[in-house]
């Protein structure tokens, strides 16, 4: 072991602390890392995990090792256990490296991805099979885990046997186009098909399956799901719209978050906004819509043009 001496100064020799750490106290650090998401790990999260404050019983991490006592050291290992998960990084390059790795397992998690836009179709195979005994499900947008231009979209629905909402499948684009959503429901029902040898069926043209369709009043959306029914049912004599009016509605939970999140518009406006779910008529709609364009705020006007995209779709 080296010694650091200063004979010069009269000092005695002292020990340097051990720098290398044993392997079993990696592979535990390294145990510890893994029990919850690795991807957003850092040393601060780390040193306050309850697995590992349950692991050390009380004592201090520079006990166990005094090269842990260096919080570099410990970011030195957290980053070589993402490299080593990891190899071409957490991008999409290291998506489709995920997807080409997996695709073949019986649990593949990514099932799809599509680059002309960016798709990248999460879901397992107990999750299609799930979604044949769905009656309705719903559009969820509200997650905002990935930073950039990438959205991600969630397919989720109540269980009364479990009493939770749960996640049957996750897409992660960048594009919110009509086009978009028809080639988001096309991947979700052929991955169905591809896990079940099932179609996801739709109540008003098969008397079962899905009934309902609750979504955040944006129209791609609604254009998308339209168009992919219209493009693949039994019954053409109903056009795209037709088929909207029978399943599509707007979530009023995500209806009032939307507007409650317009910091920049004045509550009497937000106020004729919430009505307007409860108004029986299209005449009546339209004619709210023009006395809150009328008051000349920007972010109350880009809302209104918004919802004005919805109405043409009747």
């Amino acid at each position: 072991m080296p010694l650091y001496c200063d004979n010069f100064q009269g000092r005695t020799c002292t020990s340097s602390p051990p720098v290398k750490i044993p392997i079993n106290l990696v592979e535990d650090s390294q145990s510890i890392m893994n029990d919850e998401n690795l991807s957003n790990l850092t040393a601060r999260k780390f040193l306050t995990k309850p697995t590992l404050l349950t692991y050390l019983n009380g004592l201090s991490l520079n006990s166990i090792h005094p090269s842990l006592n260096n919080q570099s050291k410990v970011n030195y290992l957290i980053a070589k256990e993402k490299r080593s998960k990891h190899p071409h990084g957490q991008n999409i390059l290291g998506t489709v490296h995920e997807f080409m790795k997996n695709k073949d397992l019986n649990d593949a998690y990514i099932r799809k991805i599509e680059f002309f836009q960016i798709l990248v179709l999460c879901m397992r195979k107990e999750q299609s099979f799930a979604l044949l005994d769905l009656s309705y499900f719903e559009i969820d947008m509200a997650y905002k885990r990935i930073q950039g231009e990438i959205k991600e979209w969630d397919l989720v629905a109540y269980v009364e046997n479990f009493q939770k909402t749960l996640t049957f499948a996750r897409v992660f684009t960048n594009n919110k186009s009509a086009d978009a959503y028809q080639n988001i429901f096309a991947a979700v029902f052929s991955v169905v098909k591809e896990d079940t040898n099932s179609e996801i069926c739709f109540h008003h043209i098969d008397g079962k399956g899905i009934g309902c369709i609750l979504a955040d009043a944006h129209p791609g959306q609604a254009l998308g799901i339209s168009l992919l029914i219209y493009l693949n049912n039994r019954y053409p004599y109903l056009s795209a719209i037709e088929h909207l009016k029978h399943i599509y509605k707007i979530c009023l939970i995500h209806f009032n978050r939307n507007i409650r999140q317009k910091s920049e518009i004045p509550t009497e406006i937000k106020k004729m906004m919430y009505a307007i779910p409860h108004l029986e008529t299209k005449a009546e709609v339209l004619n709210v819509l023009e006395q809150i364009k009328l008051i000349q705020n920007k972010q109350a006007i880009d809302w209104v043009n918004d919802k004005s995209n919805i109405t043409k779709l009747n």
